[in-house]
């Protein structure tokens, strides 16, 4: 003890001197004012002399103030010297130790540690932390002072204490520990924050929040509470493509602030270039506009843009929009043009086993067309005919008057549209009162019954309607014409998403009509039949969709007057008038399981209704002095029906569609009655037809394509069954080269009115028995591509029908349908170039050459030719945009070559004169505003006003009916967003 009494005081001493000389150093650069510093130095000079003098109880007083003045290290470890001396090891653990932590000399640092390790045995240690650092520590009682902050080892006497910490912001801790002398004691307090709570609402969900250092971990999302300590804070909250928000809060300890936040969205702008005008844009699946547009505010991050239009391959894209930035998407649309109903799947028009002509809804719109009847007008091979009862089309070479059109079969999305009476096929105004509803019109050529059975004899129409692509927003439209006609439409839809919408229109229309000049008809002495030609007309269509599932409906009728004295009636009596209401509605399921299988199944209830007033005796006639009167001809059928089909790939070069079909008759009610009479025919013939198909597609090489199918009928109305095959080759020996190869038969069943109508004996029989119909055909086409919308097309094709329908007149001078003996024939070519619809711009210019004869197909005799079949059919039709989008011109132009038509002789034979060929020149008008929704069609037909004339049936007394000569139009459609 005496000899570290003496290093100690030898060291103290030393430590004395160089205090003071340090202290005065200090004292000369100051002030000469006296201040702490000089204080400090009189009391650390008046310890280290009674220190001297081993009084280290009156040192040890005046070394605790002189540090209190002014903290000096030196100072400390001379108070720790004194208290060791004195045998107060607690307190000179305490100085020591806090001298050993300052920056020291190495031989200064080697007798600390070694003064400490002296004294540790002697005294009790408590080693004191705290999570988190830095907490002030007390024992027993605050009051008692601080004795220093964590973490620290602390030199007590033995014996208990209560170890008490506190920290700004956190929640004070305490502890009770038994101290032993010689050893050390660890006490580990964790300290609970004092804290407010911040509670986030708003968006977007997930948004991380920060408090203040944006480089931080986050504390918390939004919508939630946030845990922040006491004062004021700066909550950085960010999100994924949306803008930083700082929030600034003042927190008070225990408190709960509530507030909202809402990150703004980091946006862009997206450029959409495209060629052509008009075409749909969809960001994310959602319409967003059409091209071209620029796409305001759209969020910055991923996304991905489609751009679709009808006619052209889909384009899709992956983009990154960068926020303040424009990202632009340049892209040129690649035609595609498909047909469903050549193969009952999409197929494109090049691989399809037809002659396939597609018009799109550009076309449409561009020339104005109102009716299937006019759209079809001019194209190759295909004819019109109207009675001023019905209009029909002829398909090379062949349509008969008084048939009706049931040689064609009519499809709306697949459905077929002829009725169940007379298998007729509307395509004028009695089908439709606008074609708005319409997104293109296939034109299949040739027989189809190896896919749909009876009626798709000579081909097939298809009218696609808009689907989840397509569909107009809500939009109301009139229309007039020419004839006096006036129409109003209603109509929109919406899509909910990409998968789930629908679209609904409601049409209407009145006509007066023309007064006809048929002077050969009528007495009147100016040659008019006057007020004779009215109708009205209005059609609802819906669609809707989810999923795999569509639902459609349709309905429409139509009240025409007969001017024409059809059927022996009277000359332009305003009673006799046709009224035909159709109707249906189907249930689609078409699943795709995988890219090798997929199906489709649906479900139908159809409706059709004929009322036929026919008059006979003026209608001021004396109830006594009538013959006739007026006649009444009635049909009601309602029937159903189903058909499931599977397509199955089950090689990447081998693919097969099966299929079955089924309908029949739930109600079939067919009356006839007239004034003098009653009702003398009253019958309900129901029918149903059970049909299946397979159809096997081979591509042994990409060249080559090889189409092998045929379908079963049952039809109950003839007993046999009729099997329709067809075949077809597709090659393609260059890139640009496609040459089809095709042959295959179809067949017409008798139908109802054929089989059973009678007049009870008065003009008409009901035949014993009819066979159907059957056609062979055999066609070779070949496709140039020249350009990508650029095509020119050659073709030839031969036709052979057997047992035809047709009437013979029977003794009693009645007639009754039956089956010809002889058969009829028809080879035809044509030719095609046709530009398709691009930017506006559209041309197609075509010839048909069409020979049908009765027996001899080389006979140039009258008895072997048909009625209203002409043999020459040149057309063209062009569009070109004068204002692009806002006003395009559009043209067409057709030839006719002269067509025979039936004169009954006095005697009731039938022979065959020629009418004149007909020139007619359509000019149009059209374009679109889609800032104001506004689009237009303004034009004339028969711009030369050519006077022709159509071939009637033997049911009217004159060979042709004058056709419409210079009419203007004007349509007018506003969308209403």
């Amino acid at each position: 003890m005496p000899s570290f009494i003496a290093a100690a005081g030898s060291l103290a001493v030393s430590l004395c001197v160089a205090g003071l000389f340090m202290v005065s150093a200090a004292h000369a650069q100051r002030d000469s004012r006296l201040d702490l510093a000089t204080e400090a130095d009189l009391h650390f000079e008046r310890g280290v002399e009674l220190q001297r003098r081993g009084d280290c109880d009156g040192a040890l007083e005046h070394y605790l103030l002189s540090n209190r003045l002014a903290y000096n290290k030196n100072v400390v470890f001379n108070i720790a010297a004194c208290f060791e001396e004195l045998g107060r090891h607690s307190q000179a653990y305490r100085y020591y130790a806090d001298y050993a932590a300052e920056e020291l000399e190495d031989a200064d640092r080697e007798a600390a540690e070694q003064a400490l390790a002296r004294i540790r045995r002697r005294v009790a240690l408590i080693r004191i932390e705290s999570d988190p650092p830095g907490a002030t520590i007390y024992l027993n009682r605050t009051e008692l002072g601080a004795r220093g902050r964590t973490p620290r080892t602390l030199a007590v006497e033995p014996g208990g204490y209560r170890v008490i910490l506190r920290r700004e912001g956190y929640e004070e801790a305490a502890i009770e520990v038994t101290a032993s002398r010689g050893a050390e004691r660890t006490v580990e307090l964790s300290l609970t924050p004092i804290l407010g709570t911040v509670q986030l609402v708003g968006g977007p969900a997930g948004a991380e929040v920060r408090v203040d250092d944006p480089e931080s971990d986050p504390v918390g999302t939004v919508p939630g509470d946030v845990q922040i300590v006491p004062g004021t804070h700066t909550l950085i909250i960010d999100a994924p493509g949306h803008q930083t928000e700082r929030v600034e809060v003042e927190v008070a300890p225990r408190q709960t602030l509530r507030r909202s936040v809402e990150l703004a969205l980091q946006t862009g702008t997206v450029l959409v270039d495209v060629q052509e005008r008009g075409a749909l844009i969809e960001l994310d699946g959602n319409a967003v506009g059409f091209t071209p547009a620029v796409l305001d505010d759209v969020p910055a991050g991923p996304h991905t843009v489609r751009i679709s239009r009808s006619g052209f391959r889909a384009f899709e894209e992956s983009i990154e929009v960068t926020p303040n930035a424009q990202t632009e998407v340049e892209v040129r649309l690649r035609l595609q043009q498909e047909v469903t109903a050549a193969s009952r799947q999409t197929e494109s028009v090049y691989e399809a086993p037809a002659s396939v002509t597609i018009i799109p809804q550009e076309e449409l719109r561009a020339f104005g067309f109102q009716t299937v009847w006019d759209a079809l007008g001019g194209l190759r091979g295909v004819y019109q005919t109207n009675d001023r009862s019905y209009a029909s089309l002829g398909f090379r070479g062949f349509s008969q008057p008084q048939d009706y059109g049931n040689r064609l079969l009519v499809l709306t999305n697949g459905h077929v549209m002829n009725d169940d009476l007379l298998g007729s096929s509307y395509v004028g105004f009695d089908a439709r009162s606008d074609l708005m509803d319409i997104e293109r019109i296939e034109v299949v050529r040739g027989p189809g019954s190896a896919l749909y059975g009876t009626n798709a004899f000579l081909g097939v129409i298809n009218l696609v309607s808009r689907d989840r692509d397509t569909l107009m927003p809500p939009h109301a439209s009139i229309a007039t014409e020419g004839i006096r006609m006036a129409r109003l439409r209603v109509g929109g839809g919406t899509r909910f998403d990409r998968d789930t919408g629908f679209w609904a229109s409601a049409s209407g229309l009145y006509s007066q009509g023309e007064d006809l000049y048929a002077p050969d008809l009528t007495t009147a002495p100016d040659g008019f039949v006057r007020d004779a030609d009215s109708f009205y007309a209005g059609t609802a269509m819906a669609r809707a969709w989810a999923g795999d599932f569509t639902l459609e409906g349709y309905w429409h009728r139509r009240r025409k007057q007969i001017p024409t004295g059809a059927f022996g009636t009277l000359v332009g009596d305003p009673r006799t008038q046709n009224t035909d209401s159709r109707g249906f509605v189907e249930l689609r399921w078409e699943p795709r399981f995988s890219d090798e299988v997929s199906l489709s199944a649906r479900t139908f209830l159809d409706y059709y209704e004929y009322e036929g007033d026919f008059a006979y005796d003026p209608e001021d006639t004396p109830p006594d002095m009538l013959e006739t009167g007026v006649v009444r001809d009635r049909w009601l059928g309602y029937w159903a029906g189903g058909e499931a089909r599977l397509m199955l790939r089950p090689l990447s070069w081998l693919s097969f569609t099966v299929g079955a079909e089924g309908r029949g008759s739930l109600v079939a009610d067919l009356s006839s009655e007239n004034d003098v009479d009653g009702r003398y025919l009253d019958e309900t013939p129901r029918f149903f037809v059970l049909g299946g198909y397979a159809v096997a597609d081979v591509k042994p090489i990409d060249e080559i394509s090889i189409q092998l199918g045929g379908r079963y009928d049952f039809v109950s109305t003839f007993s046999d069954g009729a099997f329709s095959p067809r075949a077809a080759v597709v090659l393609r020996p260059w890139e640009t080269g496609i040459f089809k190869l095709i042959g295959g038969s179809a067949f017409r069943a008798p139908s109802v009115y054929e089989l059973r109508y009678n007049d009870g004996g008065v003009s008409q029989v009901a035949p014993d028995s009819l066979s159907p119909e059957r056609i062979w055909t055999g066609e070779l086409e070949f496709t140039q591509r020249i350009e990508e919308e650029l095509s020119a097309i050659a073709s030839v094709f031969y036709n052979y029908i057997d047992d035809a329908i047709t009437t013979e007149t029977i003794p009693g001078d009645v007639f009754r349908y039956t089956n010809s003996a002889e058969i009829v024939q028809t080879l035809g070519a044509e030719a095609e170039l046709r530009r398709e619809w691009r930017q506006g711009w559209m041309a197609s210019v075509q010839y048909s050459y069409q020979r049908t004869r009765v027996g001899d197909l080389f006979s140039n005799r009258e008895a072997f030719r048909v009625p209203n079949s002409p043999e020459h059919l040149v057309g063209f039709r062009g569009a070109a945009p004068l204002i692009p989008e806002h006003m395009i011109l559009a043209m067409r132009l057709r030839f006719e070559g002269p067509r025979l038509g039936a004169i009954v002789r006095p005697d009731g034979e039938v022979d065959l004169g020629q009418g004149d060929a007909a020139f007619l020149a359509d000019v149009i008008l059209s374009g679109e505003f889609r800032s104001i929704g506004l689009s237009y069609a303004f034009g004339v037909r028969n711009l030369f006003d050519w006077q022709y004339g159509h071939p009637s049936g033997e049911d009217i007394s004159v060979p042709f009916i004058p056709q419409a000569g210079r009419t203007f139009f004007l349509q007018t459609t506003v969308r209403f967003r």
